[in-house]
């Protein structure tokens, strides 16, 4: 594949190791790899394996004199090795100057703070004594964040101080302490830089937490958030790759906060937990990217290939022998996982303005006849609890006699509507209108375009609605007539290659293609 083969040092065999390799080895690529544990994940995959202490100065020296690129998939190896091996005109990416702040919190902390990068309030400190005398004078009270500054990794060395007791459970070392933030939701953003110049940013993925193990839990590919935010998030990201001045990739962690400010909490200078989705969610992983950049290759693309939601399971500390999956089968051959996909899929590739989507395997509705999905409606702001529900029921019609007959339902509190709107106080602005355009359903495919078009319309202030089923023609423009519909919008291959709809006027049965903009223009006259 390469005119010049170069062999790569990787600094840590684990996990991430072992997926930069399963490209490699495809790549055809000549990889060593140093780890201190001799059964690594990496040590059999590799083309040469040393055994050896990534803080070893000496260790690191020489495993790095027998390669032409060194890398690292964890950021605690010896900073000064690297530097020699630099003075040794050997590429070592990401460079010793970006690891070195990396691994001390507090330094981080101070660069940010150095290049107005927005980061969390924060105060370093020497251990505990310290911040009891502080907390006595009142300059610190709880709760608040604490991190060691050294050596903390995938949610290890991070705690949150309530009182005294808690205090007195973290390690006595040089540390900081954060401002306790109300934030909406952490997210991350990867970065792909190769030395030639090219830069590459994967949209923003939102991260949710283990409360007791402090590591991500699940990744939501993409965030679920406004695009105004999503951009500012990636350009944030792209700013601290070009401060680091980075060759290789970079995970920015960041906190969206309630006033919808960012905050970048901390950065990855490797592959991260937040992009392993990217293996079958992207157009190219964080681990080819990876190689792409430390070798000045091209970059992939970073376009998601499929919305997708990861799973990070991880066992007890004591844990030893082989994973086992139960009821695996079984559970990927329910059809309600299916069904869950597919809406959770639908949904994100719709989008969501104002609401929020979330996946709660606890809800229960306690009626007994739902037999599928369930789900539940809330307003934001206001302390109302549900004000609609619904969910899937197979035979709810077997009570009265019609067996075998699915459904789905919801139904809404009205008083609890009309609650919420005074309360809010958007009551006296409602008015009542009527549908103006239906979208005929040709199948999935037309579907999803028109759900798109029909979000704009909507955001433009039009009602419109697309039709539930790909039922027959005339059965969509009868219930278009019976609802007065004055606009119905088909929608195939051709309007979905050249843009434009195909719209029905159905008082005067006339036909016309027109782009959005002018349609919206049409119906707004």
């Amino acid at each position: 594949m390469f005119n010049e083969k170069k062999i790569i040092g990787i600094l840590g065999g684990g996990q991430l190791g072992k997926k930069v390799l399963d490209v490699s080895n495809n790549w055809g690529l000549d990889v060593f790899v140093l780890d201190p544990d001799k059964y690594c994940p990496s040590s059999k995959l590799c083309k040469e394996f040393f055994e050896g202490d990534l803080m070893d100065y000496e260790t690191v020296v020489k495993f790095g004199k027998l390669c032409d690129i060194i890398t690292i998939e964890i950021e605690n190896v010896n900073v000064e090795a690297l530097k020699h091996l630099e003075s040794l005109n050997k590429k070592v990416y990401p460079q010793a100057s970006v690891i070195k702040i990396v691994q001390d919190k507090s330094d981080q902390k101070k660069f940010y703070q150095n290049n107005k990068i927005p980061t969390s309030s924060f105060k370093i400190l020497n251990g505990i004594d310290e911040i009891k005398n502080k907390i006595t004078k009142g300059d610190i009270s709880f709760p608040f964040i604490w991190k060691a500054s050294k050596m903390g990794y995938d949610g290890y060395g991070v705690k949150k101080i309530v009182d005294n007791k808690s205090l007195e459970e973290i390690n006595d070392c040089h540390c900081i302490i954060e401002e306790l933030i109300d934030i909406k939701k952490e997210l991350s953003v990867m970065i792909g830089s190769r030395e030639s110049g090219e830069i590459v940013v994967y949209p923003a993925v939102e991260m949710e937490f283990n409360k007791n193990s402090n590591q991500v839990e699940y990744v939501i590919s993409p965030a679920q958030i406004e695009q105004s935010i999503k951009s500012a998030a990636e350009d944030l990201a792209y700013k601290v790759s070009e401060t680091f001045n980075l060759t290789g990739i970079l995970a920015v962690e960041m906190f969206l906060t309630n006033e919808n400010e960012l905050l970048v909490n901390e950065v990855a200078p490797r592959p991260h937990n937040s992009y392993h989705f990217s293996i079958e969610g992207s157009y190219t992983s964080q681990f080819e990217q990876f190689l792409r950049t430390i070798l000045d290759l091209p970059l992939g693309s970073t376009k998601i290939l499929q919305n997708s939601v990861m799973v990070n399971l991880v066992g007890d500390s004591d844990s030893k022998g082989k994973v086992a999956y139960k009821n695996f089968d079984q559970i990927i051959g329910i059809e309600g996982v299916n069904e869950v996909e597919t809406v959770i899929n639908k949904v994100l590739n719709l989008g969501l303005e104002s609401a929020d989507l979330d996946f709660d395997l606890t809800l229960a509705r306690g009626l007994n006849y739902y037999t599928g999905s369930i789900f539940e409606v809330e307003a934001k702001g206001v302390n109302m609890g549900s004000i609609g529900g619904g969910g899937r029921y197979d035979d709810l019609t077997g009570v009265f006699g019609l067996k075998d007959l699915p459904g789905i339902g919801i139904s809404f509190g009205l008083d609890r509507i009309y609650l919420v709107l005074e309360e809010l106080g958007v009551l006296p602005s409602l008015e009542a209108d009527f549908t103006q355009v239906l979208f005929v359903n040709f199948g999935d495919k037309e579907a999803d375009y028109c759900l798109k078009v029909l979000s704009e319309l909507r955001k433009a202030g039009i009602n419109s609605e697309l039709y539930p089923d790909p039922a027959k023609m005339k059965k969509q423009m009868n219930y278009a007539n019976k609802k007065c519909i004055p606009y119905v919008v088909l929608v195939g291959e051709d309007e979905m290659n050249s843009g434009l709809l195909s719209v029905k006027n159905m008082k005067d049965g006339s036909q016309s293609n027109f782009n959005l903009a002018d349609f919206i223009k049409l119906l707004k006259s």
